[in-house]
């Protein structure tokens, strides 16, 4: 058992270890991009549902180099940006196959055809996956701000922004769907290492679609890179392997592994994620078949395989990745756990009771009112207010309101239920799409103690508060821009719930 555990760990470290430095080179582009490409660009060039954005966004991922894992946070940045959901799905599946960094490492250690027929099956099938999404499917994008208006911030402040869109909105939209990728591939890869699964590398089946089929669903389960998918291809190569089949490792290899699976699933939906799957299973097939059917000879490679896709790189900045992105998980789940249980969190459809306490004269006696009121699991005071000597608690787990009344009574604090008519108020944020926005927003008003958020509707967009005194309009605006989240106030006639 022990051992087992052993093994689960080092799996799961060098999981983390094989993409960190690739993940960060991911948030690094995608800052660049929010800083440099303003979304009425992106909406201009992939915005629009058709041929030319789908075309576009291949076109660009072709080059990039980027892999399954670091083209995840830069595709997040362009769905929110305005590029349509065919252009992104169509960026997703043609940039981690493969990237001017691959390609010259698969001129020095591939046979030619196999160098030059890469890129080509990497664009058609990028095209190929955003043709199909256009032509089946209907948009999910509904997240996008038409707000037209240039910026007039500073550089400086431009950049602390995408600093803080990475850190606060891109990272924790992708924590849970990363962070489950990686303990499903470190299980897999320990039920490997156990000898729990066949050992595919020796499997022949005497079927060559079937044999193409393996290799795809060995490289599921494990991170690989398109630079490092390259020499352990030309080393199944120089082992025997049918080049044809290294070239379906190298196809779908880069582009398929539980992670990019999981994200793509939370992205869109799950039938988008069958057709990203779909492309890639049945195109890298069909170009392993037409390369060992009509390319001729492929059996010469080079044997440069001591230029590790590892070596290239220094093992310090590639572990100092890794516990980067350790530290980054730990600290998203331990702030996600301290809010959660944080009494201070702003409340979202709780239950309130206000009381009328006469004998309340100064802050010692909202001192000994909260230490009663504090001894009831769950129950906090929401709201105070001494000149009228009033009080608000509420729970999210349901009141007691007789258990309430006699703690007060205990302490020489006899109170009585009150009716107070709460003050409502009723915001559009235009960039809230999903849970995390409304967490970020939640942890930015958590301060304001008399305030809660009634109804959340992530389809209209529409917040309503309520508190049982005025609420500042201008403060809860100020703070929602602070966080990089624009807001209209609305009337009663705007709203629909």
């Amino acid at each position: 058992m022990m051992n087992t555990i052993i093994i689960f760990g080092q799996k799961l470290f060098l999981t983390l270890e094989s993409f960190s430095v690739y993940l960060l080179l991911g948030f690094f582009l995608s800052a660049l991009l929010r800083l440099f490409i303003k979304p009425n660009t992106i909406q201009k060039l992939m915005g629009k549902r058709n041929a030319m954005s789908v075309v576009t966004a291949s076109l660009i991922g072709v080059p990039m180099p980027l892999c399954s894992c670091s083209v995840i946070p830069v595709g997040v940045s362009l769905r929110k940006s305005g590029a349509s959901d065919g252009a992104t799905l169509s960026f997703l599946t043609s940039t981690p196959v493969t990237g001017v960094d691959s390609i010259a490492m698969s001129m020095a250690m591939l046979p030619p055809p196999l160098v030059i027929a890469r890129p080509i099956v990497a664009l058609i099938l990028g095209l190929l996956s955003g043709f199909l999404q256009i032509l089946f499917f209907k948009d999910d994008t509904k997240s996008i701000s038409q707000n037209s208006e240039e910026s007039t911030a500073s550089f400086k402040d431009n950049l602390k922004e995408c600093v803080n869109y990475v850190i606060f909105d891109l990272f924790p939209s992708l924590a849970n769907t990363l962070f489950i990728g990686v303990i499903l591939a470190a299980i897999l890869l320990t039920g490997i290492e156990l000898k729990l699964f066949p050992d595919i590398g020796t499997i022949s089946t005497g079927s060559m679609i079937l044999d193409m089929v393996i290799v795809i669903l060995m490289g599921i389960p494990v991170y690989v890179c398109a630079t490092g998918s390259t020499p352990i291809a030309a080393a199944f190569i120089m082992a025997g392997m049918k080049p044809e089949l290294a070239f379906v490792f190298l196809i779908a290899g880069p582009a398929t592994n539980i992670t990019t699976i999981s994200t793509v699933t939370s992205l869109f939906k799950v039938k988008t994620m069958f057709l990203y799957l779909g492309v890639i299973f049945t195109g890298s097939i069909v170009a392993g078949w037409v390369m060992g059917e009509f390319w001729g000879d492929m059996s010469l490679v080079n044997s440069h395989l001591a230029h590790n896709h590892e070596e290239m790189s220094s093992q310090w900045i590639i572990i100092s990745a890794t516990w980067l992105m350790i530290g980054a998980f730990g600290a998203h789940y331990f702030f996600s756990l301290k809010y959660k249980f944080s009494k201070k969190k702003i409340a979202v459809n709780e239950n309130e009771l206000n009381l009328k306490i006469d004998k309340i004269t100064c802050e010692n006696c909202v001192k000994k009112i909260d230490g009663a009121i504090s001894s009831i699991p769950d129950l906090v005071i929401s709201n105070v207010d001494i000149k009228a000597k009033t009080i608000q608690v509420s729970s999210s787990q349901g009141l007691d309101q007789e258990m309430i009344l006699s703690k007060l009574n205990d302490i020489g604090f006899p109170a009585e239920i009150i009716q107070v008519e709460n003050h409502h108020l009723n915001i559009k944020v235009e960039d809230m799409v999903c849970q995390n926005c409304v967490k970020k927003i939640e942890g930015a008003l958590a301060g304001l103690s008399d305030l809660s958020m009634k109804n959340v509707d992530l389809e209209t967009k529409i917040i309503e508060f309520e508190s049982a005194n005025k609420i500042d309009e201008s403060l809860i605006v100020s703070k929602l821009k602070e966080i990089g989240f624009s807001s209209e106030i609305l009337g009663d006639s705007d709203c629909c719930h």
